[in-house]
């Protein structure tokens, strides 16, 4: 076997394993140990998190602490206030979580922070019509990178395993796997062994 021919299956044997870990990793991730914690948080009106005329909870704080519940099995009691009260009341320790709370060197004394920060993006109608027009060249700029994995694969003569392997993770690494949004829910879902009704 020439030596050319090893390194591409060595190379198609790594992408194949980082595919699996991205794929698996998110299915069996899920904390499950019987108990459940009931973590109090605190709940303003903000961007970040609104109650809709049906009474329903969404926002982008909502769903990243529904994201750590699916994993750690929490169960969530929100209190209600305003920020300034709640922020006392996570001081005082009468407050598991809060979102929206800038860093400062005094605050991290006191309080843990999350190493990704949460964006500073004020959502509206407009932005978000402004969002979706950029969706279609997020997809031509993906397309235009698979173009060139095939030209690629072409030229050198990948193997098929190596160039199906390259085909799947472009997307992902380009987009910061955003577009498998959907299939990590459906994972978390199915690996938190909770009751359909949550």
């Amino acid at each position: 076997m020439k030596w050319n021919t090893k390194i591409k299956r060595f190379t198609a044997l790594l992408l194949c394993l980082a595919l699996a870990v991205l794929c698996v990793g998110p299915i069996t991730a899920s904390a499950d140990d019987g108990a459940q914690k009931t973590v109090r948080v605190g709940w303003f009106d903000s961007a970040f998190h609104t109650i809709d005329q049906f009474g329903r909870r969404s926002g982008y704080a909502y769903e990243y602490q529904q994201k750590i519940a699916a994993y750690s099995g929490w169960n969530y009691e929100y209190v209600t206030g305003s920020w300034p009260e709640l922020y006392q009341m996570l001081a005082d320790g009468e407050l598991d979580l809060l979102s929206d709370v800038s860093y400062t060197p005094e605050r991290s004394e006191l309080m843990l922070f999350s190493a990704l920060p949460m964006p500073q993006i004020e959502w509206s109608e407009r932005n978000l019509s402004y969002c979706l027009c950029a969706f279609p060249l997020v997809g031509a700029v993906i397309g235009l990178a698979l173009w060139l994995w095939w030209l690629l694969g072409e030229a050198l003569g990948l193997g098929t395993l190596l160039y199906a392997a390259g085909l799947t993770l472009i997307p992902v690494l380009l987009s910061g796997g955003i577009h498998l949004d959907g299939f990590c829910d459906t994972g978390d879902a199915l690996s938190s062994h909770a009751p359909a009704e949550k």
